[in-house]
């Protein structure tokens, strides 16, 4: 693709970021402790406010708190023991100075339920909420919304283990939210695939526009599910839940392979119409709509660097950046109007749809007619003529649906 026409670009932002090295902020949590130790988790808030860490050592696991104007770090020590894998911020109401409630998610299969005041320099409470039981699996990822509404505030959570996506919406309190799953059935979607290794992460993602979670997609076994958030929407589920989620897809993996074999990414980060996916030591865009790779990203490594290639994502959802990294880099990945193409993207996904429904109508030409008099208005609304070029692109062979389709079409563009 012409670099002029190219939709995301890459800037480097911080060379050999270490401590004590540019303007990096750098959190110390060894100091006083003996033995060999890891970073097992890093979590920042939207903000940049607060932060929770967990680190593994001879003694288990410790989780911390600190805060941005903190010079040392507070150990949770209510969670010693216990992996912590996702947390869940609470974006519409946590403030610099509190963090609101938050949802911490375990390696254990747990939730908990954590809240901090950084004028109490410690927490304000953590209590456990939840526990896998039916499949005990690791927490993997965790996203929360939430809205004020006249009768209280509404939760809803998402969650992913390494096999399953699960979904919690309630209102009052996560106390109450939780709970009342003790009484009914917890509702999830399983997703099983293969699980490479465990440096590769089940990653959960929301897209956030305008402060609201509008989409999510969850880098599971099995493909990258995802689909819409409507939290405006009413629809019930037989039990009783809100189901919110909408226009659910699942892009696998093998598409992805271009003629090789089919290899799961290790990281993600979600824009409004893209992926941008780890694979390899690689970076590459898919587009969501039409699941094809339409760029590979380049960076300007260092020669140490390069043999390994890209290592990680991540992104800020307030700011809508996303950044890479290698072993001593940090890039900044900026979005360039990247909604001006998606009518394309649009017309040949509605092509495709269409094929779907006239591949089995066209079987009794009668209701294939009717078929197309009611939706031939609706599909090429997108974009005429790429409409039709992608059909006719799929049903070449096809004689008698392509006759017959462009009979309807031509009727249609004459009424209009």
């Amino acid at each position: 693709m012409d670099q002029m026409r190219q939709v995301f670009s890459v800037d480097v932002l911080e060379r050999y970021a270490a401590k004590g090295r540019g303007v990096i902020t750098y959190i110390d949590l060894s100091v006083g402790r003996p033995g060999e130790q890891s970073i097992h988790r890093v979590f920042v808030d939207p903000g940049g406010s607060h932060c929770i860490a967990t680190i593994l050592g001879s003694g288990g696991a410790e989780t911390f708190y600190t805060h941005a104007k903190w010079s040392k770090p507070r150990i949770l020590s209510k969670l010693k023991g216990l992996t912590l894998n996702a947390v869940a911020w609470n974006r519409q109401q946590i403030t610099e100075a509190s963090t609101k409630e938050i949802i911490l998610g375990t390696d254990n299969g747990q939730f908990h339920e954590l809240a901090v005041d950084e004028k109490d320099k410690r927490e304000k409470y953590i209590k456990f909420l939840f526990e896998l039981t039916e499949l005990p699996e690791a927490i993997m990822g965790l996203q929360m919304e939430t809205a004020s509404l006249s009768n209280g505030t509404r939760y809803y959570v998402m969650a992913v283990t390494p096999t399953r996506l699960y979904s919690f919406t309630g209102f009052g309190s996560l106390d109450t939210v939780f709970a009342s799953y003790l009484e009914r059935a917890v509702h999830f979607m399983e997703l099983p695939g293969e699980i490479p290794n465990r440096q590769v992460l089940f990653e959960l993602h929301f897209f956030i526009k305008q402060r609201r979670a509008v989409h999510f997609a969850w880098l599971s076994g099995a493909g990258i599910y995802h689909g819409g958030l409507n939290f405006g929407a009413q629809h019930s589920s037989p039990n009783g839940d809100e189901n919110f989620v909408e226009n659910k897809a699942l892009l696998n993996y093998s598409k992805l392979s271009e003629g090789t074999e089919a290899v799961k990414p290790s990281s993600m980060a979600v824009s409004e119409f893209h992926f941008l996916l780890l694979l390899g030591n690689k970076v590459k865009v898919v587009n969501r709509i039409s699941e094809q790779i339409i760029e590979e990203l380049q960076f300007d490594q260092t020669s140490e660097s390069m043999p390994k290639g890209i290592i990680g994502l991540c992104s800020d959802a307030t700011a809508g950046i996303f950044y890479a990294y290698d072993q001593n880099s940090i890039f900044q990945v900026s979005v360039n109007d990247e909604g001006r193409d998606m009518w394309k993207a649009e017309a040949a996904f509605a092509a495709k749809d269409f094929l779907r429904a006239a591949s089995f109508y066209a079987k009794v030409k009668p209701l294939f007619h009717t078929l197309l008099c009611q939706c031939i208005s609706y599909y090429v609304s997108f974009n005429i003529p790429v409409f039709l070029l992608s059909l006719l692109d799929f049903l070449w062979d096809e004689v008698d649906i392509v006759e017959i389709t462009l009979k309807h079409v031509g009727i249609w563009l004459y009424m209009s």
